[in-house]
């Protein structure tokens, strides 16, 4: 019975982990396309080209995190 019990906080825990992931992922901003809802890896649009503005926005997002840091 113990094993039982482990099993069923197993399955509660993941569909809550999936559930949290769905409502996060209305948050997430792809950097492919700039969209909300996915990630690069899931874009479903052409790889964008990186260009100087890639660039610059990385180095600005690098920037952003040493500051909190």
């Amino acid at each position: 019975t113990g094993y039982e019990n482990q099993r069923i906080g197993n399955v509660a825990g993941a569909r809550e982990t999936v559930g949290s992931t769905v409502v996060q992922k209305s948050r997430i901003k792809c950097y492919n396309c700039k969209e909300f809802g996915h990630v690069a890896k899931e874009c479903q649009k052409p790889k964008r080209v990186k260009d100087v503005a890639y660039h610059r926005e990385k180095m600005l997002l690098c920037k952003k995190e040493e500051a909190r840091i």
